[in-house]
């Protein structure tokens, strides 16, 4: 759950309620149905990182045979105890923002390419905020 925040900007709900099918070779799909923000939005698989995060959630799937979500595995709820309990064992107190993190290292990635706002604009989108203010205070 941890690995997606990190790896692809998601919330805590998304990381867990997202499903197998959202995964495509060069993008990782939110639909509207697991979204903060009730809109689908596309994120782009660009690190080996994010393949590894993919895979790992895959075989995990997999292994147990439980379809294509950790909803199968266990309830949200128990999902999320277990998530608070990783963050206590690897030290994080209280909510941390991966999703920031995230922001920043997409920015780092990418700021050469394009100008900086058109840079905003596309975390933005893929992270379904509705303006680019919280990611230009992010990265500020």
């Amino acid at each position: 759950i941890i690995d997606f925040e990190r790896a692809f900007g998601l919330t805590k709900s998304e990381s867990i309620k997202i499903k197998s099918y959202s995964i495509q070779n060069t993008h990782l799909t939110i639909y509207r149905d697991i979204a903060f923000n009730q809109k689908d939005r596309q994120i782009p698989i660009t690190t080996n990182e994010q393949k590894e995060v993919l895979l790992r959630r895959q075989l995990l799937l997999t292994s147990y045979g439980q379809g294509n979500s950790l909803i199968n595995l266990l309830s949200f709820e128990m999902l999320s105890t277990l998530y608070r309990i990783e963050l206590l064992l690897i030290g994080i107190k209280g909510c941390t923002l991966f999703r920031r993190q995230y922001a920043v290292d997409r920015f780092s990635a990418i700021k050469n390419q394009l100008p900086t706002e058109e840079v905003h604009k596309m975390i933005q989108k893929e992270m379904g905020f509705c303006s680019s203010k919280i990611v230009v205070g992010w990265l500020s």
